[in-house]
């Protein structure tokens, strides 16, 4: 066997094997990437926080009790999250749900625009 088919099909079979790798890589660059099984919206997350806080903002003798509690922490770092918008923020100040509005206003109070739409939503000009 000449020389020159043995390296012809040496190189066949390298390019072969690249071509089949580089497919693989490519193909596994255009699947998306699933998220994590705890990952929720923060929405989802607040609504499912929205039923425990209220128990235990029914339950307790004062709102400042809601402070010392774990899922109010949590809805607090989600709604003060960069991931949440200002104008979903103003949304749960102004909602039905006292104890979700609180937590809004627990560390955004800061922020003028939304101590304006509060004021806003309750019918006072800021």
């Amino acid at each position: 066997m000449p020389l020159e088919v043995v390296f012809a099909f040496v190189v066949g079979i390298a390019v072969t094997l690249l071509w089949r790798r580089a497919r693989a890589i490519f193909a596994d660059r255009n699947q998306p990437v699933p998220a994590p099984a705890d990952a929720t919206v923060p929405t989802q997350r607040i609504q499912q926080l929205s039923e425990p806080l209220t128990a235990i903002a029914e339950s307790s003798a004062h709102p400042r009790d809601l402070l010392d509690n774990d899922s109010f922490g949590e809805a607090v770092a989600i709604l003060e999250s960069d991931t949440v918008s200002l104008k979903l923020v103003t949304d749960y100040v102004g909602g039905a749900n006292w104890p979700i509005a609180t937590a809004a206003c627990v560390l955004r109070v800061a922020d003028d625009t939304v101590v304006s739409a509060s004021l806003a939503l309750g019918g006072v000009e800021g």
